[in-house]
C-alpha cells in the first residue's frame, strides 16, 4: 500500500464518482481522485494556516515596538 503525493493547491472542485466509472487504483486511477483532490485542499489550507499564524507573530511583534516606543516619548 502506497501513499497518495499531496500537492499544496486548492482544487477547484471535489470529482463525484459516476456509475459509469471504470474501478481503477494506482495514483491517477479514477478511484483515488476524489481523495486526492481533498488531501491537495487539506495541505493547501494547513499551509495558510500556518502562513497566517507567522503573520499573527509577526505583527504582534511589530505592534509591541511601536508600542514601547510611544510609551518611552
Amino acid at each position: 500500500m502506497a501513499n497518495l503525493v499531496e500537492t499544496s493547491r486548492w482544487e477547484a472542485g471535489i470529482y463525484q464518482f459516476e456509475t459509469s466509472d471504470p474501478v481503477m487504483g494506482g495514483p491517477n486511477g479514477i478511484d483515488n481522485r476524489p481523495t486526492r483532490e481533498l488531501a491537495n485542499r487539506t495541505l493547501w489550507l494547513k499551509n495558510e494556516l500556518t502562513k497566517a499564524i507567522q503573520s499573527i507573530g509577526s505583527n504582534k511583534t511589530a505592534a509591541d515596538q511601536a508600542l514601547l516606543l510611544k510609551a518611552s516619548a
